[in-house]
């Protein structure tokens, strides 16, 4: 089951976002739920026995929207969980009148790449030392109405 997130469920999302990222990103996994209290982003779980195994979170920009953040705890990985998300997170934004999702992931993270792909996305770009001097960050696109 897909539900908005709430502020009940911060603390079980924050443990799934750094199972991979690392507690030196805590702060802006907490700005990210802030921007969900405040309105400048919406976000979905992922519930699985009355548990939080994953999250998505994005913001409009502009006239496109930005996939901030697309988790999944890793017990739950391959299941199907991201790409409900990533579907619940098109349902919000056609209701908003969007029609844009970009995300922009490492581009040698081949497992993270190879599932925006299975979901529609097109790679738009690679740009080296954007975020981090030494790594390639790939930048990808998906339109509203557009899945393999």
């Amino acid at each position: 089951m897909i539900v908005p997130i709430s502020k009940d469920l911060y603390p079980d999302l924050m443990n799934i976002a750094l199972q991979d990222i690392g507690t030196m990103y805590q702060a802006a996994i907490q700005d990210e739920f802030e921007d969900i209290s405040n309105g400048k982003s919406f976000g979905v779980c992922a519930m699985s026995k009355g548990f939080p195994v994953g999250y998505a979170v994005a913001r409009r920009t502009v006239d496109t929207y930005h996939l901030l953040t697309l988790a999944v705890d890793i017990q739950h990985r391959g299941k199907g969980f991201g790409s409900r998300m990533l579907d619940s997170i098109f349902t919000e934004m056609e209701k908003q009148g969007g029609k844009i999702l970009n995300v922009v992931t490492d581009a040698d993270a081949n497992e993270s790449l190879r599932f925006y792909l299975r979901n529609g996305f097109a790679l738009t770009g690679i740009v080296q030392d954007e975020f981090i001097p030494g790594v390639a960050q790939a930048h990808l696109t998906r339109r509203m109405g557009y899945r393999p």
